[in-house]
């Protein structure tokens, strides 16, 4: 079960959060020119300055509501309601909320859910190989191949010195890099 918010809650909960009420006036007079102008609830949302707007007293961002602090825990676990997973929270969330820090909340919100966490499919991470360090130049080399303005080139780097070597090649087959290492 969780809470629904209704627009006379959101009117409500914006006319009483000091950080909306802060971006209400910035939106009438004007956001500060310079972002070290402001203080830290505008700083937060400085960058979409030229992109706020309100309705009936409510912020809005290209068509999104601003959420006032109040009611964002009330919206997080509205849309946490359906244990979609992070990535459909925040593409439900990103096309009607705004707020500062909301994908981190998202984020947080599904990490601290017991049952998300239960039914999340698992991939065991694979064990790690340690990497012998090397005593002397080139004794350990690291290559790999990459292109760049239609040709193909070979970097090697020498782990011990990190002297880097780049070399253009006719091939990235098998066959050219056995003959080299040959």
């Amino acid at each position: 079960d969780f809470d629904t918010v209704s627009w006379e809650d959101l009117v409500s909960y914006c006319k009483s959060d000091e950080c909306t009420l802060k971006i209400i006036n910035a939106i009438q007079a004007g956001f500060p020119e310079n972002r070290q102008e402001c203080d830290e609830d505008l700083k937060q949302v400085w960058h979409f300055r030229h992109d706020f707007y309100q309705t009936q007293g409510v912020p809005m961002v290209n068509g999104r509501l601003f959420v006032p602090k109040g009611l964002r825990g009330i919206v997080l676990e509205s849309l946490h309601a359906a244990h979609q997973g992070v990535t459909g929270m925040k593409s439900a969330a990103r096309g009607r909320f705004f707020w500062p820090g909301m994908d981190q909340g998202i984020c947080q919100v599904r990490a601290q859910c017991k049952r998300c966490n239960e039914r999340a499919p698992s991939q065991s991470s694979e064990e790690g190989i340690e990497e012998d360090e090397p005593t002397f130049p080139f004794e350990i080399i690291c290559m790999d191949y990459f292109q760049n303005d239609g040709g193909y080139y070979r970097a090697q780097a020498d782990s011990y010195s990190g002297w880097l070597m780049v070399h253009k090649t006719k091939s990235t087959t098998f066959a050219e890099l056995g003959s080299i290492l040959r």
